[in-house]
């Protein structure tokens, strides 16, 4: 299974002050609950 992972996109910081998000993962049908995990995490460093 290949999953197009997008580069993040820069946007103003949010609550948990962080200052950037990824949106539009290809090919990731059933993986959403997985990809958003990972994403929350590194969101979270």
């Amino acid at each position: 299974m290949k999953i197009r992972v997008p580069r993040p996109q820069f946007q103003e910081s949010d609550a948990t002050g962080c200052n950037w998000n990824m949106t539009y993962f290809g090919n990731a049908v059933g993986f959403e609950r997985n990809i958003g995990g990972v994403l929350k995490a590194a969101r979270a460093e």
